[in-house]
């Protein structure tokens, strides 16, 4: 049973001190099993510096790596603000730029309307109809004008004179 044990034990570079093997006798131990443990326990400490090394580098990518991403996030989040905000500016100088051709469009059109009536104006001053130069003077003036002394009131619209009725003259 002891033999069994010890070839259990042929994986170990030396065995335990505690075992019960001896029973508190002296132990004896080749030079070359004592070599190769030193050997084993030299390589098990640069196995544990290295593993350790290993996760402070890990810890160091990491936190890099951290670092990297909310740098990236910042300048993204920087790149989409200047994005909106140019964005909003097309925006608003589209807008613009449709409030002034509306504005335009209707300027023009109050131009063509201004032209159209003074064109009606200058048919109706200078009409074939009209008697003389003097008669269309004085209709040019009765747009607005009362007639004083007289019992009818006169005004004239754009296309024909109107007489008030009597009974509002006063």
């Amino acid at each position: 049973m002891h033999r069994e044990r010890k070839r259990r034990q042929h994986g170990k570079a030396l065995p335990d001190p505690n075992s019960e093997g001896n029973h508190g006798g002296a132990k004896f131990w080749s030079p070359k099993k004592v070599s190769r443990a030193r050997d084993q326990l030299a390589q098990q400490e640069a196995d544990k510096l290295f593993h350790q090394q290993q996760k402070e580098e890990e810890t160091l990518r990491r936190q890099h790596a951290k670092e990297e991403k909310a740098v990236l996030q910042e300048e993204r989040r920087r790149d989409a603000l200047a994005t909106r905000q140019r964005r909003a500016e097309l925006k608003e100088q589209e807008q613009q730029g449709k409030a002034d051709a509306k504005a335009l469009k209707l300027q023009m059109k109050n131009d063509i309307l201004v032209a159209k009536k003074g064109k009606a104006h200058k048919t109706d001053i200078t009409s074939p109809n009209a008697s003389s130069a003097a008669s269309s003077a004085t209709r040019v003036e009765e747009q607005v004008a009362v007639e004083v002394g007289s019992v009818a009131h006169q005004s004239k619209t754009r296309t024909r004179q109107t007489k008030r009725p009597a009974r509002y003259n006063s």
